[in-house]
């Protein structure tokens, strides 16, 4: 059993994170302190149920000020032809607005919102879109894709404005990736 002067990780930075960590199973305290301070200053305790064979990810949430515990549970099981990938809003700018809108595609892969702008004549934008109005500390389902580069856009729901334009890759094989979008 862990305690506060044997925790079960340390010093994790922001958009960091810790290897899995095994915990008895039944009700589990989550606590969370800043790892430059030796006071007994508590950011946040959350308390979730651990169920035998289960994992869980935990994000501390939100500015330094109102920080919180979101628990999510992981599936870890893997398939050797594919790879899963969920996204989670953990960006507080977020919080009062309409959310977000997800888009998956390969690398380069041009996103049309107008029918009137190209050749085609064509909205094509909405057959990559994996996830709408994803608010502030929202999950969206796990999605299977095959093991590839993938070109990620998340933008204002709605809109064509892009907040966030990465790449990730996935492996065959691998097994519940989780992206946080976070920020202020």
């Amino acid at each position: 059993p862990s305690s506060l002067s044997a925790p079960i990780a340390e010093n994790i930075a922001f958009r960091g994170s810790s290897e899995y960590v095994a915990v008895p199973n039944g009700d589990v305290d989550l606590i969370a302190r800043p790892a430059d301070d030796a006071s007994s200053v508590i950011l946040f305790l959350e308390e979730f149920a651990v169920g035998p064979g289960s994992s869980y990810s935990a994000y501390a949430v939100g500015s330094l000020a109102s920080v919180d515990a979101q628990i999510l549970v992981d599936d870890r099981r893997k398939v050797p032809t594919q790879a899963k990938f969920r996204f989670f809003n953990a960006a507080p700018s977020q919080d009062d607005t309409d959310g977000l809108d997800i888009y998956v595609t390969v690398p380069g892969q041009a996103l049309h919102f107008d029918s009137t702008d190209d050749s085609d004549n064509t909205d094509d934008a909405g057959r990559f879109r994996r996830a709408t109005a994803v608010g502030f500390e929202g999950v969206t389902d796990s999605t299977i894709y095959k093991g590839a580069t993938y070109q990620i856009r998340i933008m204002d729901t709605g809109t064509s404005r892009v907040v966030l334009d990465n790449t990730v890759a996935l492996a065959d094989g691998s097994s519940a990736l989780n992206a946080a979008l976070t920020g202020s």
